[in-house]
């Protein structure tokens, strides 16, 4: 007859247990290289500073070979914009240009470097120039501090940089007005010209300070308020009808000029209050 086995419970128990423990151990062991490799990418890291390096380097392809790293790791980008504006002072446009690319990509999470990208539009460069008042407008809100740095390249004399920063300044609303009135009353006729039409772009908001420059405002900067309130046309007509009834002289042809370009949305007041005021 066959013997039966012996059964072993605490033995067999006993031997799970050490298999179990064996696994564990090796498990941890192959997650510590995952682990080191994290913790030299993280910010701070040699290779972090390695990019920093590189990105400050006088050599523009090492220079440039940095950045179009960061470009490809938004996360370290944007936690390393402040040493991405240093590269702003590259003497290579290319350089520049490229760091331009990597903030406007950050959005509003380039928002610290709002302040050296309104620099950038001082560059020599018409293509940083431009490059940087985009990037502006994908900074957003933030880029409101750059306002009057923006209105200074309305006269530019590339025009590729002026409608960028029309673009910008219509896309800041409200906190671009005071720049741009202003702006109509420049000696430059081309940064009156731009003005007008980034004012006639924001729309109802800008009338009344609009009408008031009709008003009282020189022949030059009361042609480019006018110009800019017709483009912004029916929301400009009753603020121009009363300025026509309570004006005489210069400030009514004025009004009425503005209404006329204006055109079919002010013809019936503009009717009425000419035959009220006979």
């Amino acid at each position: 007859m066959t013997a039966k086995p012996r059964s072993c419970p605490g033995e067999c128990l006993t031997a799970l247990t050490r298999v179990i423990l064996v696994l564990l151990l090796a498990s941890a062991l192959l997650a510590i290289p995952f682990v080191t490799r994290a913790a030299e990418k993280s910010p701070g890291s040699e290779d972090t500073q390695a990019v920093i390096r590189d990105l400050q380097s006088p050599d523009a392809a090492t220079a440039l070979k940095a950045a179009q790293t960061l470009q490809k790791k938004h996360s370290l980008a944007k936690e390393m914009v402040p040493a991405i504006t240093g590269a702003m002072k590259h003497s290579n446009e290319m350089v520049r240009l490229k760091v331009i690319e990597v903030l406007s990509e950050l959005g509003p999470d380039a928002a610290p470097a709002a302040s050296v990208l309104g620099d950038a539009l001082g560059d020599n460069d018409p293509m940083v120039r431009e490059a940087a008042a985009m990037a502006l407008y994908v900074v957003g809100d933030s880029a409101a501090t750059q306002v009057s740095k923006l209105a200074k390249r309305l006269g530019d004399d590339n025009s590729r940089v002026r409608d960028a920063v029309i673009v910008t300044l219509v896309r800041l609303k409200e906190a671009s007005v005071p720049g741009l009135v202003s702006a109509l009353s420049d000696a430059n006729p081309r940064v009156r010209e731009s003005a007008a039409e980034a004012l006639g772009r924001i729309g109802k908001p800008v009338v009344p300070p609009l009408v008031a420059e009709l008003e009282k405002g020189s022949p030059d900067t009361a042609k480019a308020a006018g110009k800019a309130l017709a483009a912004i046309g029916e929301p400009a007509v009753d603020p121009l009808l009363e300025l026509l009834m309570k004006s005489k002289g210069e400030s009514e042809q004025r009004a009425a000029e503005a209404l006329t370009r204006i055109g079919a949305p002010a013809v019936p007041g503009l009717l009425k209050a000419l035959k009220n005021k006979r």
